[in-house]
């Protein structure tokens, strides 16, 4: 077997793989019955990593590799990656992507949101079944017992993943309370604090502080529908200001915030919030300029009304006088 020298793991699988396509059916049995004896040890790794989300690669010989210096707080995102060259040629790659998402679900199951309980069906029984399926199967067919094993896995262990997510980390709350405050859904809230900000906010931007701003926050909360927000989704939002630039007045500055920390920052990251930010600063400029007119039409429309009035006023006493000068004497 000429270059198969130096090869391990997934690579010499590919390697050995690429004589099942020979006419010869003995070469064939020959070759799959080898292919079933190298392949043992990947599928080992890989029974391992989707059932138990753990990976015991000691001689880098599966399609998974992963990064043990990585933070918890960054295992979802670069921790785990593919090692092409050890991608078996049997395993399409959006079946790796799958395995791949299926062993760093559990990973962060078991160590981001300190779940150990059992996920799905992933019983002894129903791994070795698998592994006795796999293992005289090498085809990259849609519906092959591969297949059928990896999305099984790949199905229970996303909903148990958002399930961890909605119940006890209440991601779907964190998501309206983003959508409430920093992109101002919740109106009378938001016109509440811009009523009771605008003295200080008109002011130079050097001169605010944060404390006063927050007890501000607090007083809109408190006087608005906002009261019967969740307190832990009220402990999270909060007051930041900008970097200050030359000129620059409160309403330039001034942005609501909202903490996010344990496995929901994963979901929301820094880039991600910040990009929330982005958004809230665009609407809160829109906003100021809205209630700018507001207050704007209502001085206006008082001063009309007081024009009206006096104008009216003026022409009842004119007529008036007029209809006395024309009384006879």
């Amino acid at each position: 077997m000429v270059g198969w020298a130096g090869l391990k793991g997934g690579a010499l699988c590919s390697a050995i793989h690429a004589h099942l396509r020979c006419g010869d059916p003995f070469d064939v049995a020959l070759v799959r019955g080898i292919l079933n004896q190298v392949a043992r040890p990947v599928r080992c790794l890989l029974d391992q990593w989707i059932y138990e989300g753990e990976l015991r690669d000691n001689n880098d010989e599966f399609f998974v590799s992963g990064d043990d210096g990585v933070a918890e707080d960054k295992l979802w995102r670069e921790k785990y990656a593919i090692r092409k060259p050890m991608l078996p040629s049997f395993v399409p790659h959006e079946l790796a992507e799958k395995i791949l998402l299926i062993g760093k679900s559990i990973d962060f199951i078991r160590r981001a949101c300190r779940d150990r309980s059992p996920i799905g069906g992933s019983s002894r029984e129903s791994k070795d079944d698998a592994v006795a399926t796999i293992e005289l199967t090498f085809g990259d067919v849609p519906g092959s017992p591969l297949h059928q094993s990896i999305d099984l896995a790949y199905r229970e262990t996303s909903k148990r993943l958002l399930e961890i997510l909605y119940t006890k980390y209440n991601f779907l709350g964190h998501l309206k309370a983003m959508r409430r405050y920093l992109l101002m859904g919740q109106g009378d809230f938001i016109r509440h604090l811009m009523d009771l900000l605008e003295p200080e906010l008109e002011q130079d931007a050097k001169h605010l502080y944060l404390h006063n701003l927050t007890g501000t926050l607090e007083s809109a909360v408190r006087a608005t529908n906002a009261q019967f927000d969740d307190p832990d989704i009220l402990e999270r939002l909060d007051v930041r200001l900008l970097e200050l630039s030359a000129g620059d007045t409160g309403w330039d500055v001034f942005s609501l915030d909202y903490h996010v920390d344990g496995p929901i920052q994963t979901v929301f990251t820094h880039d991600t919030v910040r990009r929330y930010l982005r958004i809230f600063n665009f609407l809160w400029r829109a906003k100021r300029m809205e209630h700018g007119l507001a207050s704007v039409w209502k001085s206006q429309t008082s001063r009309t009304r007081e024009i009206r009035w006096m104008t009216g006023r003026q022409t009842r006493k004119s007529i008036a006088h007029s209809r006395r000068s024309f009384i006879p004497l």
